[in-house]
């Protein structure tokens, strides 16, 4: 009641009734003149609010905001379905059984008709228009996820990697290397055509392994013979890997045995758990339709990109409602703080500028891991984890784990062979080789220290993708990531397809920044325990922590004035102030050096943690030369997210439902009247939204809305009036009815009838004919009326049911008086 007052500004004590002019007024009041100028539209705004004259009240505007979508089943949303699901009442799969059955009947419509196909889809009685199915390969669309289940593409990704790593172990030892002799040509020859190569098998083994696997994780066909397909070829798989372990490992040394045996392993890890999703897979497409309605059972079958979904349309219901809430409550606000004579709309927007800011802290690392386990942040937030993400993170984690195996066994196998090459120099009595050569303890507590500092840094870079995917993804639909007015944004829309980047380069960004961690912090303490380097390295550490201690000092006593002798930006104690900046400036020309290794030491560690995440930009906008950019990986990041959010926006998946309900039932859903209501709805709920809006009608001039006024009280006072006219004709016929059924003995009645009506139509011409067209107009609705009369007489007097044949006159009658009104251009609503 409150938005309808702000609506009409009207004193709701008093009654409101529906009309033509109270509709034009609202969509002028919310900028759409060209809408308030549309004579169609504005009629069927006030049908669907009960029609001109009905009441205005929470009904009849409830009535006018959802009649057109009450077709929408609401207690979908809390249902654990896909949006075609909620709309059809079948899954895609059964989808395409419906077209190929929908098509049958329509060509034998077209057989037995002669219709078009067009005109054939539209005969059915009942709106159930089905999609065509299209077969975009949606079982490898990873821009989109649309396959059935994510775990099984993280498996199978595992796999298909570990495979490539084998099969190169295994091509790298059955090909022997070319002897170049140092040519350069030759060199360089050789490097391209082994990288083409390389780059051949990992798109060779991309299609025989990815693709036809995949066969068995479409969400939208499933069948058996795919399904079945994808598990034969990943038992043949397996089976060819462990026949090329067996040929190969009796060529190799024993630590490459260990390392295949190890690759191995792995690879049939991964392929069991593909294995396993796929007769998951399998098992739901073979279980009966009865069988699915079981709870325990509708777990088991439910694929991954159902239940993501699901909890998709929950977020986006949990936001709506949210939003709504909140702008109700500043609505509430602002009547409640309203002064005499003061505008609520614009408390309202006073409000929002004052209190709409509402902000809650969200994102970072704890507040996302712990919305993970608890699952809030899909159906709170709607944030969509694309797959790529989750194939990297997995392939994270392996990388990390063979690191730390090759990290501890490369240490003291390091450690042993130094141990060795040391008794050897003993023996030999060698000195020189003795100092050089470290000892044990200065390769293994060097290097497992460095290697568990390594390690931590490498699993906090795995830990921290996720939050920063979910910060970002919040970000850009806050706007606090400016995303449609960032300068690159055009960079992002231009290179869609780059987002395969991300996940090669978050493994080897995670290798790389590891590498630089060990080889820092082993590299620092190998030459603190190495015996020719260890005296230099006490000096450097003695001396670093000395200055160390002196800039910390400074700083304290650098604090000391500037509280006393500053407040802000100006001094307090001018004097003092400049006796001490002096002091402070020249101390400062001997410790800048400190500075400087402070500097270089920060950005050497910040280097080697960032260098391995591709999800946040390490150098500035500024740092590029002559308009080249240094660091362009994580906008291929940030577009990926882009592409899944534009898929897999919460808001995104509620309008695919509300398109899908539309193209079932085609014009019976969302009406232009229902849809202008919504508009007027929204745009009083949320006043601050008219700055967005696009002012195309700045054209229209006032004089227009004021000429279309007249034309439609014009028109309110000829349907007035012609309504008269036909309630006199239908209250004539009735008071001749029963003289009429005693036709033979008072035909005195049918020519006092008959001048009666004459009589009607005169009164009527004087009344709103003004135009010598609608008089001519009017004189051959006088002939119709007595031919109509004449016609229905004789059918009256031998009618057994008379009351039947009188009825049937007066309606016929009433229509030559609406083809009249039509006729002189009375377009009023019958």
């Amino acid at each position: 009641m409150m938005l309808m007052q702000r609506l009409v500004s009207h004193n709701f004590r008093k009654k409101i009734t529906v009309s033509e002019h109270l509709v034009r007024s609202m969509l002028v009041r919310i900028g759409e003149k060209r809408s308030a100028l549309d004579d169609e539209l504005v009629s069927s705004m006030v049908e669907a609010a009960g029609g001109e004259g009905a009441l205005l009240n929470e009904l009849s505007f409830a009535r006018a905001l959802t009649a057109d979508v009450e077709a929408w089943p609401l207690e979908c949303e809390d249902n654990k379905t896909t949006s075609f699901y909620d709309v059809y009442g079948f899954t895609e799969n059964e989808c395409i059984k419906q077209r190929k059955k929908k098509t049958k009947e329509e060509r034998k419509v077209v057989r037995d008709t002669g219709d078009d196909l067009e005109g054939a889809q539209n005969y059915e009685n009942l709106p159930s228009r089905i999609p065509r199915y299209k077969n975009t390969l949606s079982y490898i669309d990873y821009a989109a996820d649309t396959f059935q289940s994510t775990m099984f593409v993280i498996f199978l990704f595992t796999f298909y990697t570990i495979s490539a790593i084998f099969l190169v172990f295994v091509l790298n030892d059955r090909v022997k290397d070319s002897d170049c002799n140092g040519d350069f040509l030759c060199l360089l020859g050789k490097t391209i055509i082994d990288w083409l190569i390389f780059a051949a098998v990992l798109i060779a083994s991309g299609f025989i392994i990815i693709l036809p696997i995949s066969l068995g994780n479409n969400a939208h066909s499933l069948r058996i013979l795919p399904s079945l397909f994808s598990i034969a070829l990943l038992v043949v798989y397996i089976y060819l890997s462990d026949l090329a372990l067996d040929t190969m490992t009796g060529n190799s040394l024993n630590m490459e045995q260990n390392y295949m045996m190890l690759l191995w392993t792995a690879m049939t890890v991964a392929a069991c758990l593909t294995l396993f999703t796929l007769l998951k897979n399998l098992l739901a497409t073979l279980t009966p339709d009865k069988l699915r309605k079981n709870m325990f059972l509708k777990q088991i079958m439910l694929s991954s990109n159902t239940l993501r979904t699901a909890k998709q349309k929950k977020a986006a219901t949990n936001k709506i409602n949210l939003m709504i809430e909140n702008a109700y409550q500043l609505h509430l606000n602002a009547e409640k703080s309203l002064l005499d004579g003061a505008n609520a709309e614009h408390q309202t927007i006073l409000n929002f500028v004052v209190n709409g800011e509402k902000q809650v802290r969200c994102g970072g690392l704890i507040w996302t891991w712990k919305g993970l386990l608890k699952k809030t942040i899909f159906s709170d937030e709607g944030v969509w984890f694309h797959a790529r993400l989750m194939i990297a993170q997995t392939m994270q984690v392996i990388v990390s784990v063979l690191i730390g195996i090759f990290w501890y066994e490369g240490t003291f196998a390091l450690a042993d062979k130094v141990e060795k090459d040391r008794l050897k120099a003993e023996e030999e009595g060698n000195k020189f080789a003795l100092g050089l050569i470290p000892t044990r303890g200065a390769i293994v507590y060097p290097f497992m220290i460095g290697g568990i500092i390594t390690l931590s840094f490498m699993l906090l870079l795995i830990l921290v993708y996720v939050p920063t995917t979910a910060a970002m993804v919040l970000k850009f639909r806050s706007g606090v990531l400016p995303s449609l007015h960032d300068p690159y944004f055009k960079r992002f829309r231009k290179c869609p397809d780059a987002i395969y980047f991300n996940s090669g380069n978050m493994i080897y960004g995670l290798v790389g920044s590891s590498s630089l961690f060990f080889f820092i912090f082993a590299g620092l303490l190998f030459l603190v325990a190495w015996e020719p380097t260890r005296p230099a390295m006490i000096a450097v550490i003695g001396w670093g922590l000395g200055l160390t201690i002196t800039v910390v000092l400074k700083m304290l006593i650098t604090g000391c004035f500037r509280s006393r002798n500053h407040k802000g930006l100006y001094r307090t104690r001018p004097g003092a102030a400049n006796l001490s900046s002096l002091a402070l400036e020249c101390w400062h020309l001997g410790l800048a050096g400190g500075v400087l290794l402070g500097r270089l030491t920060q950005f050497l560690l910040a280097m080697a943690f960032w260098i391995g995440r591709i999800d946040s930009v390490l150098l500035s906008d500024e740092v590029d030369m002559l308009g080249y950019r240094f660091d362009t990986v994580p906008h291929k990041f940030v577009t990926e997210i882009l592409v899944h959010d534009a898929h897999r926006h919460p808001y995104i998946e509620r309008m695919g439902a509300m398109y899908l309900m539309r193209y079932k039932y085609g014009e019976n859903f969302s009406s232009d009247a229902g849809a202008a209501w919504r508009r007027i709805f929204i745009s009083t709920l949320f006043p601050w939204v008219l700055k967005y809006k696009e002012h195309v009608e700045e054209n229209i001039e006032d004089d227009q809305l004021l000429k279309k006024e007249e034309e439609s009280a014009k028109r309110r006072e000829a349907k007035a009036k012609l309504d008269v006219f036909r309630s006199s004709l239908f209250t004539k016929v009735e008071e001749h009815e029963e003289e009429l059924h005693k036709m033979e003995e008072g035909q005195e009645y049918v020519a006092v009838f008959k001048k009666e009506l004459l009589d009607l139509v005169d009164e009527h011409l004087k009344d709103v004919s003004e135009r010598e067209a609608e008089e001519a107009q009017l004189v051959v609705l006088k002939d119709k009326l007595i031919a109509k009369v004449d016609e229905h007489l004789e059918d009256i007097h031998k009618a057994e049911d008379k009351a039947a044949v009188t009825a049937k006159l007066k309606t016929e009658l009433m229509d030559k008086v609406d083809t009249h009104a039509r006729t002189i251009g009375l377009r009023a609503s019958f």
